[in-house]
């Protein structure tokens, strides 16, 4: 049996938890780029996550390093940017994971 076939994902199960290896499940939550100034207020000393990471919403793939700079760069400048620094701005978010669902739904 292959990694794929192991993986509840791949059996169409729901999209927020992931098959890490073949017992570990990770749960994740996207946040669009534009409500990261939410996170200011969270409360993050009782939540920790194990892993961050920039996708594509879209797409559901990472950014590459240049995507990520040029979003960091711009994404709270009042200036106005490009259409396709706008459409990164729209289509970018970031992969918040979990080890359980209780922590996820936490968040």
């Amino acid at each position: 049996m292959s990694a794929a076939a192991a993986c509840p994902t791949a059996m169409g199960f729901p999209e927020t938890s992931a098959c890490v290896g073949r017992l570990a499940f990770v749960y994740h939550y996207v946040i669009r780029a534009e409500d990261l100034i939410l996170l200011n207020g969270l409360p993050f000393e009782e939540i920790r996550p194990i892993a961050l990471e920039w996708i594509n919403r879209g797409t559901d793939q990472k950014l590459n390093r240049m995507s990520i700079t040029m979003l960091v760069r711009t994404l709270y400048q009042p200036t106005e940017f490009s259409q396709s620094v706008r459409r990164l701005h729209c289509a970018a978010g970031l992969r918040v994971s979990f080890r359980t669902a209780e922590e996820r739904a936490q968040f």
